[in-house]
């Protein structure tokens, strides 16, 4: 139990200490303009306290705003304990200067007025230091299918991927059940998603109802007897991985990893260093993984939009409005045009269902855009003319 949690502790140390060098840089996180409001009670005819007092309380609710638009409301409730502890208690160092707007008496009541200037980088930064990035991400659920080779043998036991599972469930992930895992191990699917085959990732991530799908390979070999080991044997294996986006095919993290094992069984070894790699390659990708999702909850998100329906002509037209009068779209990517089906990279502040609620409240005037269908990271439209 007390190594379960040193261990966790080590990982999301290693976590925090990514996620700052990520996002520690002043130009990627703009401060925040915040007006805010603070009361406080005159007690004793102690007008000066009560002012000291209504100026603490307006600068927090000004923290109180910002956290509010990058943290969902239903994430701050679950969290409330968790953000008021760590984040409400550090105001002053969040609040980069402030400007006193009005402050006057009123009867028992001192009140406050200030526009104060929010370091959103360094709070966006201890949020997620905190864990509500995964749930900011709204809890992708992960999918591990890992082929294990000991001996030159497949095997039908599951020790690397095993672990994985546990890693991930430890620090807080929702894992697709295992159960529903063996049958892909032992089919000949395995070997389509190990060589590469993302159609088949996809495919297996919706169907499973996976958002994140980790699959690659553990191989066992080169056992080592006796000399200073005396009895017992040594192993070394090696686990190659990659975690997919199965709505967009998009690869969040690629790692390969070695570690050793040993037991006086071979097969036993062989099972603990496969195990041992699959824990390493979780502390390897996970960092990425989460680095990745940080920089898209604040504000970097690329949404994959699939559009079908339109002319070339029409796309253009298409494009521009999308570009110029929806919130949050900062640019656009045309990656390809077949058959009237346009696939687009764009770039937004927001996800994939705010951009689709903002689409289809446009008036397109020539056409008509209607959603058939959104996942966290892709958006499909139809367009009919009108």
């Amino acid at each position: 139990m007390g190594t379960n949690l040193i261990a966790r502790g080590i990982l999301w140390g290693l976590v925090a200490v990514v996620l700052c060098a990520g996002l520690a840089t002043a130009a990627e996180h703009d401060p925040k303009v915040v007006v805010a409001q603070g009361v406080a009670t005159v007690l004793s005819d102690k007008a000066d306290t009560a002012r000291d007092v209504a100026l603490q309380d307006a600068l927090r609710q000004a923290v109180e705003q910002a956290v509010g638009t990058v943290v969902e409301s239903n994430t701050l409730v679950q969290n409330f304990q968790l953000v008021e502890s760590n984040i409400y208690t550090k105001t002053k160092g969040y609040v980069q200067r402030y400007t006193l707007l009005n402050e006057r008496q009123e009867g028992p009541l001192y009140k406050v007025s200030v526009q104060a200037i929010v370091d959103m980088g360094s709070l966006e930064r201890d949020l997620d230091a905190l864990g509500l990035l995964y749930q900011r991400m709204k809890k992708p659920r992960v999918m591990v299918v890992i082929l294990e080779i000991q001996r030159g043998i497949r095997s039908v036991e599951a020790a690397a991927e095993t672990e994985m599972i546990r890693k991930l469930v430890q620090s807080g992930f929702m894992v697709v059940d295992q159960g529903q895992i063996q049958t892909i191990r032992a089919s000949d699917q395995i070997n389509k998603l190990v060589g590469g085959d993302l159609q088949t990732a996809q495919l297996l991530g919706r169907q499973h109802g996976a958002e994140v799908l980790i699959v690659g390979k553990g191989v066992s070999e080169g056992a080592i007897r006796g000399g200073p080991l005396a009895n017992f044997v040594s192993v070394r294996a090696r686990v190659e991985a990659r975690a997919i986006r199965t709505d967009t095919g998009d690869i969040l993290a690629a790692e390969g990893v070695s570690a050793p094992g040993l037991d006086l069984s071979e097969q036993v070894a062989g099972k603990n260093a496969l195990a041992a790699a699959g824990e390493k390659w979780v502390e390897a990708a996970l960092p990425a993984i989460l680095d990745r999702w940080s920089k898209e909850a604040n504000g970097g998100n690329s949404v994959q939009v699939v559009v079908s329906g339109l002319t070339f002509a029409q796309l253009g037209k298409f494009k521009e409005r999308l570009k110029t009068e929806v919130r949050g779209v900062k640019d656009i990517h045309q990656r390809s045009f077949t058959a009237n089906v346009a696939m687009l990279d764009v770039d937004v502040k927001g996800s994939a269902q705010e951009l689709a609620d903002d689409i289809v409240r446009k008036n397109f005037s020539s056409f008509k855009v209607e959603v058939v269908g959104f996942s966290p990271n892709r958006l499909d439209l139809s367009v009919v003319s009108q």
